[in-house]
């Protein structure tokens, strides 16, 4: 009996521990299986998330291409091969045109490194490319392109010419104008002649140079000089030249503007009958343009009769003369090529006299035509160079040092640029 009960505790021995073994080895597979899941979970995850970050990554690529993308915004764009105004050979060197889309690689200083659409890369003048507008552009709404230029005279006088010609590029753009800077600071200058050949490369519309006068800088252009850097009665421009442009017809008909003695005011003769023109083309700002006989010009004579603006009431105001304010263009029968673009420039320079004269108060200023300037002569685009005033006169270096004062020099250049084309369209 006993043996009996020992053979049944041993077989239910060997079940308990089979069970036991048995539940051990699928308890075992069940582990296996759950960590395989587990993997398997994790391994989906993992590419799950790296598929987000290569979506993720292609979006970012896509922005910052779509942010590179650049539009052209200039008739002729030359593609160089490397930083440096070159001759373009057609048929052989690459030239974008307005409208095309270019890939923007790199931006240094002047130029900007770029990929055509064609794959084709190098080197584009920075200030002719433009952010993708979110419409489409189109030939009919191609701006007008205006080249600025600056003439470095000196440390003081760069600086006044820079931020005056920078305020005028901003002012240009927000009329709807392209606005091309020559140069932007007196480290990066091109020479003149390559200044010259990239106006003519890019077939902007207009060049117009700004600089500070000086005796030397004066003496090259022909203009006349006097002993103690002023004159006693103002410098005429030629009376043939006066009678056959309309720039002096201000003066023709007035009698005559004689420079006042301190503490006089600015002679405002006018013709009997006859009254300031205020014609406006429409939709456009008022046009005090005169032609001659007709009287002193409605905002001249309000600047002459009323002496300083209120802002203006530190400074004293005194006629500024023909040497220190100028505009030079070229000369009719100048043997150089800018003789070709005479009546353009002169029309041009005759604007920018002139509201850069009621922009600022500096009257008794004066075209001065000229084969004797290089930077006129190698032109081959209509262009003037607008002397703005002397820093040799303490009175007018004082005021052309102050922010404010420039912003009303850039005004008086901007208006006579913009009175250009719309007298020209």
């Amino acid at each position: 009996m006993k043996k009996i009960v020992n053979l049944l505790l041993y077989c239910f021995l060997g079940v308990v521990v089979s069970a036991g073994v048995i539940g051990m080895r699928h308890f075992m597979v069940q582990d296996q299986e759950r960590t395989q899941l587990e993997a398997e979970a994790r391994r989906q995850a993992a590419l799950a998330q790296e598929q987000a970050e290569q979506e993720a990554r292609q979006r970012e690529e896509e922005r910052k291409r779509e942010e590179s993308q650049r539009v052209v915004m200039v008739q002729s764009l030359p593609l160089y091969p490397e930083k440096k105004i070159q001759k373009v050979k057609a048929g052989r060197d690459t030239v974008c045109v307005y409208g095309e889309t270019v890939l923007l690689l790199e931006e240094d200083g002047l130029y900007a490194k770029v990929q055509t659409g064609a794959g084709e890369t190098g080197y584009v003048w920075s200030d002719c490319i433009a952010p993708v507008p979110d419409e489409s552009v189109t030939a009919d709404e191609q701006p007008k392109v205006v080249m600025l230029d600056v003439e470095q005279n000196g440390e003081e006088a760069d600086r006044i010419s820079f931020s005056v010609a920078g305020n005028v590029e901003k002012r240009l753009e927000a009329l709807g104008y392209q606005a091309i800077m020559a140069c932007r600071d007196a480290q990066e200058t091109p020479s003149d002649a390559k200044r010259a050949e990239l106006a003519r490369q890019l077939e902007a519309d207009i060049v117009v140079r700004i600089c500070t006068g000086s005796e030397e800088i004066q003496k090259e252009a022909g203009m006349p000089e006097s002993d103690d850097g002023t004159s006693d009665d103002g410098i005429q421009a030629d009376p043939d030249a006066q009678a056959a442009d309309p720039a002096h017809a201000d003066n023709a008909g007035q009698g005559t503007n004689a420079t006042p003695d301190a503490g006089q005011g600015i002679d405002t003769t006018q013709d009997a009958g006859q009254g300031p023109d205020t014609t406006q083309d429409a939709g456009q700002g008022p046009d005090t343009t005169q032609d001659a006989g007709q009287g002193t010009d409605a905002t001249h004579a309000d600047n002459a009769g009323q002496g300083t603006d209120a802002d203006q009431a530190d400074d004293a105001v005194d006629a500024l003369q023909a040497k220190d304010v100028a505009v030079i263009c070229s000369s009719e029968d100048n043997p150089h090529p800018a003789a070709e673009y005479y009546a353009d420039s002169r029309k041009l320079g005759k604007y920018v006299l002139k509201y850069y004269q009621q922009s600022t108060g500096f009257d008794g200023g004066e075209m001065v035509e000229s084969s004797e300037q290089e930077a006129v002569n190698r032109s081959k685009r209509p262009i003037v160079v607008l002397y703005m005033g002397s820093l040799q006169n303490e009175q007018q270096a004082s005021r052309m040092a102050k922010p404010k004062f420039q912003a009303k020099m850039a005004k008086g250049i901007t208006d006579g640029i913009d009175t250009y084309f719309r007298k020209k369209s």
